[in-house]
């Protein structure tokens, strides 16, 4: 039987890049885009994603798959006393980052579930907006019914600005970039643009900051008792007071440090 074939759609630069060669010839169609929400996009994400789904339908279906009520309540359940909660990347005062296992939970999780949904017993083709200047996230498959990753971008010699330039030729308006509005993979500039031209993101990305302080299963010590904090910032300052414009684009690498190929793209 044919592989089914399933772009990992991000709704960000990359992966949209790829659904519109796909309609436009120049990849192999897939059978399936699936979009993984963590119910914590940027609405210019969401906005983009209604545009891209109605660009693209007719010709390559877009599903939307979700882990349970999104990140952002799975946070909250943890910081009012869970157990377990699917941990961001964020900073933490002891030094170093918080374990992160967000994306697989939220982002490769649920397209897997709805890939073996689809599949019926047939092997599949794994396809990922992954370009050049991010050559480093490509992994092999880990899972005996995946035949194959593949990454056209990189087998074109395609960066992430070369599909802006595509999307520009093309007369398509250019994709937002897709990561959770509390991501800490972000540089100063990327922030100091949120709180300028997303009030709300920016405000929701502060909430997120002060909640998770000193209540998230990964930095609360035993019996209540304080021992770390944890910050969406990488100066380990309330976000709400950080001057972004001291240190514009340093950190800027921090943009690709999620490297399990699914976020951000």
């Amino acid at each position: 039987m044919k592989p089914l074939r399933v772009l990992s759609l991000g709704a960000g630069v990359q992966s949209s890049t790829v659904a519109m060669m796909m309609v436009h010839g120049e990849v192999e169609l897939a059978d399936v885009a699936i979009f993984a929400d963590t119910c914590a996009e940027p609405k210019a994400v969401y906005q983009w994603l209604q545009w891209l789904t109605q660009r693209i339908g007719p010709r390559l279906e877009v599903v939307v798959v979700r882990q349970g009520a999104g990140l952002t309540a799975n946070m909250e359940a943890g910081c009012s006393g869970a157990r377990h909660c699917s941990n961001p990347p964020f900073f933490v005062s002891s030094g170093g980052l918080l374990k992160r296992n967000c994306t697989r939970d939220y982002k490769i999780a649920p397209i897997l579930r709805e890939v073996q949904r689809r599949r019926a017993g047939r092997s599949v083709v794994q396809v990922f907006g992954i370009s050049t200047d991010e050559a480093q996230r490509r992994r092999e498959p880990q899972r005996q019914y995946i035949a194959a990753h593949e990454y056209p971008l990189v087998d074109r010699g395609i960066s992430r600005r070369d599909c802006l330039r595509w999307m520009i030729r093309h007369g398509y308006p250019t994709p937002p970039r897709s990561a959770c509005v509390y991501c800490p993979y972000r540089c100063d500039a990327e922030w100091e643009r949120m709180q300028a031209l997303a009030p709300d993101d920016f405000a929701e990305a502060c909430r997120v900051d002060a909640m998770v302080r000193r209540c998230l299963p990964g930095v609360r010590g035993l019996n209540g008792h304080q021992q770390r904090e944890c910050f969406v910032h990488r100066s380990l300052k309330p976000l709400n007071e950080v001057d972004f414009r001291d240190d514009v684009g340093h950190g800027q690498g921090l943009l690709f440090q999620c490297a399990d190929g699914m976020c951000g793209v």
